[in-house]
This record gives structure tokens, sequence and C-alpha cells, in this order.
């Protein structure tokens, strides 16, 4: 176990796919107001909702360095639709819609310039406006983020670890680990409650960091040593530590833990996934936000009050291949509720679209609406998730039918189920029950 940093109340959290998947495009207005030592990110922040799937729902960081995107005090940043980062040479901000900011500075540390270490392959791409001299592309990123003697004999490390930030304080052999702190920024309460965690805020609506952990390395196995918070005034918090050797490196390893949710600042819900043979995971659901992130989309903004989704993660679950809406105009709610994936990478949605304008194909088997005030929708999108196939609504001419689930063959075809309450669903000469037994109200 680790320290953690916990959000009391309703959850909200970062999803790394708002950096280092190569989205394309830089961040949103708004922005976080600097505290400490006046870092700060400028970028959108939303509350985030419904995770997908546990599994997939953690999504490590990645570090971007500031090209410009950032005021210049910081010198790395990590964002996502709910929470942005950003690390300067004497602390953190962390800033979370709708609940502000808390800085974290290093009090008593030299000025550390953080080095980006371990490369990872993402770029990221900010086309901030109409201005081209202010576009950046290609921006590399970073697994992980180095303060180098921050005190005498201690670094500080930041980095992403499934679906939590963490940070550990390194301290070498005879270094004193007592010049360690942290000075939480503003006008903030502080508390140590009965499980050791670090309270930040008001009762009831607080920021919690665990009780936090420490170890040493001896003949290849931790050894842990016990530690507490102590609150020293002023915002200022140390670590007490218990006997250990100090002859021998010893780290301090808190946790900033989030979930990685999904979704932009609207309400977002994850109704279906599946997973390819790869091991790449097809998300699909609903959402209401205008700016779910997406990557490589086929439909990049949202058309009507509620869209569906659908976004594949990569096989570690640390980015987005391709994420899009897909819905049609007006003030309708469209839904995807049921995904399968064949074995060349392409996903095949269903679920329920009250829109006119839905997208299809020419050669699908009900192009235009058939009339019901609500129907059943089948889409077919090719492995990079930038076409479709094919699309077609399926449905009566009055009344509602809603698909839920779906089923692939080996060769391709796609068996659907739902309900209808349409007398004049679509059904086949010789099938089982060709008209419906339902009542108009109930349904099939």
């Amino acid at each position: 176990m680790r320290p953690v940093l916990r959000l009391a109340g309703a959850l909200t959290c970062l999803a790394a796919a708002g950096c280092g998947a190569g989205a394309g495009t830089g961040p949103s207005g708004g922005g976080l107001s600097s505290l400490g030592d006046g870092v700060g990110v400028r970028g959108g922040l939303g509350e985030l909702r419904v995770p997908p799937q546990t599994s997939y729902g953690r999504l490590p960081l990645s570090f971007a360095p500031n090209v410009g995107q950032a005021p210049a005090v910081a010198r790395f940043v990590a964002r996502a639709s709910g929470v942005g980062v950003a690390l300067g040479s004497r602390g953190l901000t962390v800033g979370v819609a709708r609940r502000g900011t808390v800085s974290f500075g290093f009090p008593g540390a030299r000025r550390s310039l953080p080095v980006g270490q371990r490369a990872l392959p993402g770029r990221v791409n900010y086309l901030l406006g109409n201005d081209r001299s202010r576009w950046r592309t290609g921006v590399p990123t970073f697994a992980r983020v180095r303060y180098p003697a921050l005190w005498p004999g201690v670094d500080a490390v930041f980095y992403g670890n499934g679906g939590q930030l963490e940070y550990d304080f390194v301290v070498a052999p005879g270094a004193d680990p007592r010049r360690i702190a942290l000075r939480v920024g503003g006008e903030r309460s502080l508390r140590i409650d009965r499980a050791g965690s670090l309270a930040i805020g008001p009762a009831g609506d607080a920021m919690r960091l665990a009780r936090p952990r420490a170890y040493q390395v001896v003949d290849g196995r931790r050894v842990t040593v016990a530690s507490r918070y102590v609150l020293a005034g002023r915002g200022l918090v140390r670590f007490a530590l218990g006997r250990h050797d100090p002859a021998r490196a010893l780290v301090i390893d808190p946790v900033l833990v989030y979930s990685t949710y999904l979704g932009g600042d609207g309400s977002d819900v994850g109704h279906a996934i599946a997973v390819d043979g790869a091991g790449s995971a097809y998300v699909a659901g609903s959402t209401a936000s205008t700016n779910f992130p997406t990557v490589a989309p086929y439909q990049p903004a949202k058309a009507s009050f509620a869209d569906a989704f659908v976004a594949k993660l990569n096989p570690s679950g640390s980015a987005l291949v391709y994420s899009t809406y897909l819905g049609g105009g007006s003030e309708t709610t469209n839904s995807a509720k049921g995904i399968a994936v064949d074995a060349a990478g392409n996903a095949y949605v269903t679920g329920a679209t009250g829109s006119g304008t839905f997208p299809t194909t020419p050669t699908a088997l009900q192009t235009t609406a058939p009339g019901g005030f609500t129907n059943a929708f089948l889409t077919r999108l090719n492995s990079s998730g930038s076409a479709l196939l094919y699309s077609t609504y399926l449905g009566g001419a009055t009344n509602q039918t809603d698909a839920r689930a779906i089923a692939l063959d080996s060769t391709g075809h796609a068996y659907l189920t739902g309900l209808t309450n349409s007398s004049t669903f679509p059904t086949t000469v010789g099938a089982f029950q060709t008209t419906s037994a339902a009542a108009p109200n109930n349904g099939d």
C-alpha cells in the first residue's frame, strides 16, 4: 500500500488520454489559477463520470515539456478533461474541475529544474487558435519527470503507474530525510485523520493523502520503515520516520491516486466493452459532453443532445488509438449499448437513436429513419475508427426499437438482440415469429 490522494464526495479524476496520445489538438479554454510558486496549467477542466471498465480505466499519465502551452514557470505538464498537473522548478500544481487547485511546494529545497526521462512513442500537437506561429507539433512525451537533488542527496521522481500518479522521494545513503517537506499552498485547512491520512480542505469535501509509506531494500527485499505525517504549521507537512539504516537508500513513496475516467464535462456512460486478439479494448456508450476526448475521429464533434461514442484503447491501456462521437443532429439522444470486434479490428456497434439524421451508408438495409420514435442502429467502423464500412437503422414505422447486444460469427455476420414495440419491425419470411405478440406499449 502507498499513500493516496483521494477526493471525498464526487470523484473527479485524471484521464491520460488527453496527453501523449497524439490527439492533434491543443487544450481548450479556461485555466488553472496559480498557487505556491505560481505554476499553472491552461486547459479545459471538467467533472468526469462513469469508468468504462476497471482494468482499462487506469491510464497512466505522460508528461510533455512546456513549449508555450502553459505559463513559462511550468516546465512539464500533464492534462486531462478533468484535471491538469503542472511541474515547476519549485513544486507542482494539481487543478481539479469544480474543486479548484492545490499546489505542493518544496520548502527549503534548492531550485531544481525537472528533467524528462523514459521518452514515450506518443507525440502531442498544440494547435492554439488561428495563429500558426503559436502552433507546436511533435512535442515529445515522457513517462517520468525527475527533480535531481532537491535537497542534498534527495531526488523526487514523478511517474504514472496504472491509475495513479506516483512520486518518490529517493534518499541516498547518508542523506538526511528530515529535510523533506511539502508546503500546501492557499488558505486550506490541514488535519490528520484517525487513519493517519492528511486531509486538505473542509470536512466532507476534503482531498486526502493517505498515510505515507517508506521502505529500504535489504538483501533484495523491501523492508518497511514506519512513517507518518507531521503538521509543522502554516501549510507545512513533514515526514516522521521510524528506525532505519542511514547507510542504505531510503524511498518515501506517496501516490496521488486518481481514477482515470473517460469523459468530458457532461454526463458520460460506458455501456459495453470488447477486446480484440491483440488485447486492445473497445468501449461504447453515450455522452452529453461537448469536450469528450477524441482521437482520429470519424465524427469529431457532438451532433445532438447526447451522442453515442466509440473509443479504442491500446493493449497496455496507456493511450487512445481512436475515439469518436457517433450520432445525428437535433435535440435527440443516441446511445451505443453493444460492441463486438472482428479479426481485422473492425468494430460493430449497436444501440438506439432518436435522430432522423443518424449517419448511414448508401447500400444499408434502412438508410433513412423508418419513422419510429426511436430506432436501433448497427454501425461497422473500420479498424482505424475513421470511416463507416456500413451503417443502418433497424426499426419499424411506429413506436420504439432498441438494440441491446451484438455478437459476430466467423464470417462477419452480426447478430443483434433488443426490444421493440413496433408492429412494423422488419421480419423475414419463414421466421419463428413474423408479427408482434406484445401490447403496443410493452414490446417484444
